[in-house]
């Protein structure tokens, strides 16, 4: 039983940790107080994984706890909280099974690891049928929905537009479209 204490407020102390950490990348993908490539990998990937161990290791010995302070505690509920725990860790594999890195705010990176050259990205004008692709601060992001026919405002699709996003937006803007590649 003791063993049994030692590993909960362990997991406690994993979820405690572990949400301090959740803030920080988080902040460190929008606010870019860190770099956004590791504070996306830590805050997307490696960290849900280990939080939910630790939630569910800590909250289904809570679960026991208040089963067995009710009453409650019997074959039944036992195998109930087994099956919940089971179909959360199944829930868990099959969401981190077809994970795909996102954004802070939900743009899918398609491909991180494509290098654009200014000429490839020029191609990429928004008009007859190319998506337009604009690069902010190296990289490139699709922005179809907000460039039509390869204009937004009085800027042109294809083209590295840091400058002008930072005059009328900021930076955490930019990271909810889809992450198309590099500029060189």
């Amino acid at each position: 039983m003791k063993n049994i204490i030692k590993i909960d407020r362990l997991a406690a102390w994993v979820l405690y940790v572990g949400m301090f950490i959740y803030f920080v990348t988080g902040f460190g993908m929008v606010k870019g107080i860190m770099d956004r490539e590791l504070a996306a990998k830590i805050h997307l990937g490696i960290l849900n994984k280990i939080m939910i161990g630790a939630f569910l290791t800590h909250s289904s010995y809570a679960v026991h706890l208040a089963l067995k302070r009710n009453r409650l505690w019997n074959k039944f509920s036992q195998i109930l909280l087994i099956l919940i725990i089971l179909g959360s860790i199944i829930f868990s594999i099959k969401i981190f099974s077809e994970e795909k890195l996102t954004t802070p705010t939900g743009g899918q990176i398609v491909d991180k690891e494509k290098i654009f050259t200014v000429d490839e990205l020029a191609k990429y004008d928004g008009k007859n049928g190319n998506p337009p692709y604009v690069a902010v601060d190296g990289v490139v992001y699709d922005m179809t929905g907000i460039f039509q026919d390869g204009f937004h405002y009085s800027h042109f699709a294809g083209k590295e537009l840091t400058n002008a996003f930072y005059k009328k937006h900021v930076k955490g803007q930019i990271t909810k479209y889809p992450v198309v590649g590099k500029l060189n």
